[in-house]
């Protein structure tokens, strides 16, 4: 997701609206993959407009995901990383996000899945089954399933479950969201994690003060983390993200700033 009609590259041509994304945050989700391959010219565009530090963390189709259920998957997953192509280097991973369904008798279908992955790309890993989390011998075999191969996204929702909805996005966002508890554990270098806070910018930053400590501490570890800000309306997110990079900068000097945004509007001189 790189445009949303509050953030202000919205006014922008849809063709230069990443450019300005890139400008302001240097990772994006790609949600949109969930639905469709995108056309290999389409995502040569996504290239030209990023540099080749910028990450992309993609979703795999949902063909491979909650369809066919990684069984069977050889034709639709080769479209996408043929499609994918261009990215070349700015694939930080591949997202598996895997539907609520899916459990722990299911993990041996991931892990066939993920041994027949070519290794040119690094792969993320989201469940949503609440056994992942509160049973810890199905933790502990998804886990081992994956610390060879991926990282396990944790999507923390907690502190969006903590109070009642105060607006339709938040009230949407209830009916939709998964409630799993915090999970707080990198397997890999590469740590991923989605962080949903509230439409009052105050509570979602009081919320993600554990993850302020959780990202400096992977860092000083020599880790590469990767954090997504959310709210339910996403209007602030680029800011919000933004406020995060700074905040665990305080405690990491070391950590490169972001780039400074590009001016929606040409300067002048009045």
């Amino acid at each position: 997701m790189w445009s949303h009609r509050s953030w202000p590259g919205h006014s922008l041509p849809s063709g230069e609206r990443l450019r300005h994304y890139a400008s302001w945050c240097d990772a994006v989700e790609g949600n949109t993959t969930f639905y469709a391959t995108p056309a290999h010219d389409t995502v040569a565009s996504w290239a030209a407009q990023t540099n080749p530090e910028f990450r992309f963390v993609l979703k795999l189709p949902k063909v491979v995901t909650h369809e066919r259920r990684l069984t069977d998957v050889g034709e639709p997953l080769r479209a996408f990383l043929d499609a994918i192509e261009p990215l070349g280097p700015r694939v930080h991973a591949l997202w598996i996000q895997l539907p609520g369904s899916f459990a722990p008798a299911d993990v041996p279908t991931l892990g066939r899945f993920l041994a027949q992955l070519p290794g040119s790309h690094r792969y993320a890993v989201e469940v949503r089954h609440p056994a992942f989390f509160t049973e810890p011998r199905a933790t502990r075999l998804l886990e081992e399933t994956l610390t060879t191969s991926a990282e396990w996204i944790p999507f923390d929702t907690t502190t969006f479950f903590s109070r009642p909805p105060t607006s339709d996005a938040e009230r949407d966002a209830w009916m939709k969201k998964p409630r799993v508890p915090l999970r707080s554990v990198a397997l890999t270098d590469r740590p991923i994690v989605r962080y949903l806070g509230r439409d009052d910018d105050a509570r979602t930053v009081e919320g993600w003060q554990r993850w302020v400590e959780v990202t400096a501490g992977w860092l000083r570890e020599g880790r590469s983390p990767t954090m997504f800000v959310h709210t339910p309306d996403n209007a602030d997110a680029p800011g919000l993200a933004r406020r995060f990079h700074d905040e665990v900068r305080a405690q990491v000097p070391g950590l490169d700033p972001l780039p400074d945004p590009i001016p929606v509007e040409p300067l002048t001189l009045f």
